[in-house]
């Protein structure tokens, strides 16, 4: 594989897919932090089942959400980044 080809690491998975993007230590930090808040926040809710229930439906959405948003920022930089590339190539001096 050419390593300067991004349409074959795109094809090839290396590239481009979002289970080849690495994350930071920083993502890392604060999924232990949102994962430990969680479980104390769920404990207390048990309390209060009504209360609990809302809690899952709420970051459910939350995550699907996120999810949605996520999609369209690859989509939206996918298209913008294309648009560059056809700028670039053209012999058009426009702006």
């Amino acid at each position: 594989m050419n390593k300067k080809s991004a349409i074959m690491q795109m094809f090839t998975g290396v590239r481009g897919n979002c289970y080849s993007v690495p994350c930071s230590s920083k993502y890392f930090e604060l999924l232990e932090e949102v994962a430990k808040n969680d479980t104390e926040i769920r404990k207390e809710l048990a309390k209060f089942p009504n209360m609990l229930a809302l809690y899952e439906k709420t970051n459910n959405s939350i995550e699907a959400m996120y999810l949605e948003s996520l999609e369209n920022y690859y989509l939206e930089g996918f298209r913008f980044g294309a648009l560059m590339g056809l700028d670039i190539s053209s012999d058009n001096k426009t702006e």
